[in-house]
């Protein structure tokens, strides 16, 4: 039995399906190519490169035709398990990436790695030469990019940024997103406005911080330590997050660095019969598909996810394919996605008669 079958036998399709998730992802369901994947990746299978398409050949110079045919999708995960849920935050860059690679004519390796810790050996996919350029995706620490940032002659940092200034970077706007979550609470009349993140090492929850702190500063309020909270990865979420409400004052609002952790601070809420958003209003960030399925459904500052994919994989194929008719790009830069605000039920108007 060929690898093909194999993976087909696993996953309960047929062989035809499993080469149609690697040639056309955008004609199947997300559930159906992501669990392909998966066990593609436990095989250690990878496609064969198909010959190049017409319009994927484009001149570096008139002498000089460049063939591009394959990218590598390289995942930095905390836990296996978090590109492949089709409801995910990674699974739907996945998507995005799928999607505009296919309209540019162009095949995608994918490989997990771990998230902190460099390997032996580069990943097959990368080792065997095949790669005309790479996404570096997830956050990782600079000891771990920086063995991959030779992976490739081109290499575009998704959901990050290169610490080194070396290679592009698409991520969301961190700072501004903050500040639209943050005027929404303003406007409903919170001024205690707590904090929370989960401890991590992405840039991105870093800005995200960072816009808080502006909102802070900007609007004359101080930034009270005891309304800033870090959940570390070993803690238990929810009885950290209702920490929050033991003071004296308690925040009548958090703002979370994303949906899964304002899911904390909810069900702690839950937990302590605190009324959402009566007593404490909550706002995430991300709009990934647990905000809506949540009780109350979560406010929440909406990434165009899949278009981080696809503006990931446009900036990874000017970078490999630079046209004489075309300006070269300057030097690497960070593109940023803006965001916008989806009001839901968990943020409502401050009552002053509220007690925690």
């Amino acid at each position: 039995m060929n690898t093909v079958e194999e993976i087909a036998k696993r996953a309960g399709v047929s062989a035809a399906t499993v080469s149609r998730t690697f040639r056309s992802p955008e004609k199947l369901s997300q559930d159906t190519a992501n669990r392909i994947l998966q066990i593609a990746d436990q095989l250690k299978y990878a496609p064969k490169p198909r010959r190049p398409r017409r319009k994927t050949m484009l001149a570096a110079t008139e002498a000089e035709p460049v063939a591009v045919t394959t990218i590598g999708f390289l995942f930095f995960a905390k836990y296996s398990t978090d590109i492949y849920s089709s409801h995910s935050f990674y699974g739907e860059i996945l998507h995005g990436v799928q999607d505009q690679a296919t309209a540019l004519g162009l095949d995608v390796k994918f490989a997990v790695v771990p998230r902190y810790s460099a390997p032996d050996e580069m990943p097959a996919m990368i080792s065997s030469g095949a790669l005309s350029g790479l996404l570096l995706v997830g956050a990782a620490p600079p000891h771990v990019l920086g063995f991959y940032s030779s992976a490739a002659k081109h290499i575009v940092n998704v959901d990050h940024i290169d610490p080194a200034g070396e290679h592009d970077g698409v991520l969301s706007d961190g700072i501004g997103g903050a500040n639209m979550a943050l005027e929404h609470l303003w406007s409903l009349g919170h001024r205690r406005i707590a904090y929370v993140t989960p401890e991590s090492e992405a840039v991105t929850f870093r800005e995200r911080y960072r816009g808080y702190q502006l909102f802070l500063l900007e609007h004359g309020l101080r930034l009270d330590p005891e309304l800033v909270l870090t959940i570390g990865a070993d803690e238990n979420p929810q009885a950290k997050a209702s920490g929050l409400f033991d003071g004296i004052a308690p925040p009548t609002a958090v703002f979370a660095a994303n949906d899964e952790t304002a899911s904390w601070v909810l069900q702690a809420c839950h937990n302590r019969s605190i009324d959402v958003p009566g007593q404490v209003s909550i706002v995430g960030f991300d709009d990934v598909y647990l905000a809506q399925h949540v009780w109350p459904p979560l406010t929440s500052v909406h990434v165009d996810i899949v278009g981080l994919g696809r503006e990931a994989v446009v900036r990874l194929y000017e970078r490999m394919c630079p046209r004489v008719d075309v300006p070269r790009l300057a030097t690497p830069a960070n593109v940023r996605l803006r965001s916008h605000l989806v009001e839901r039920k968990s943020t409502g108007v401050v009552r002053a008669e509220a007690k925690l």
